[in-house]
């Protein structure tokens, strides 16, 4: 199935959407050691089919991050997880994001609009690292193309996915 640039196609139990920058296939796996909570999760592989300097809309967020074209990978906060017993996370990846958290809480559930939402927009510049206060090391070399030479994954909590 196609709509303008976007095309949609499954096969066993992946979807993979490809648009004229980007081919994503999203895929339920299993949790691994679950002892609680959910047995399933959702990963998301993406990967851009042009240099990250040809993005029109360069992406942003601890997804963008990955491909916003200054070759620095940033880390923000991280939660140090006990050995054993419960535990409530608090890190939200400050340092690594523009702004703060709660710059990007948006006003109802399908809202696109915060503080550095890109929903919309034609054009744009990449973030300005300079403003980020994690800690910074050289990022992953890039493929001839400019595009990432190893493809970015991230896993997403779903809950029951079937």
């Amino acid at each position: 199935k196609g709509v303008d640039d976007v095309t949609l196609h499954m096969d066993y139990s992946s979807l993979h959407v490809t648009t004229g920058e980007w081919v994503l296939a999203v895929t339920p796996q299993a949790v691994e050691r679950s002892v609680a909570g959910p047995v399933r999760r959702i990963d998301v592989q993406m990967t851009p089919r042009v240099a990250e300097s040809k993005f029109s809309v360069p992406p942003h967020g601890m997804i963008g991050q990955s491909w916003d074209g200054d070759n620095k990978a940033v880390f923000g906060e991280e939660d140090e997880f006990p050995v054993r017993g419960e535990y409530t996370t608090s890190a939200m990846a400050e340092g690594a994001i523009e702004g703060v958290p709660t710059d990007y809480l948006m006003s109802s559930p399908y809202a696109t609009d915060f503080k550095y939402s890109r929903f919309g927009l034609d054009h744009a510049s990449p973030r300005d690292v300079s403003k980020l206060t994690g800690r910074v090391k050289a990022a992953s070399p890039q493929a001839a193309n400019g595009a990432g030479v190893v493809e970015k994954e991230m896993e997403l909590s779903a809950g029951q996915v079937s």
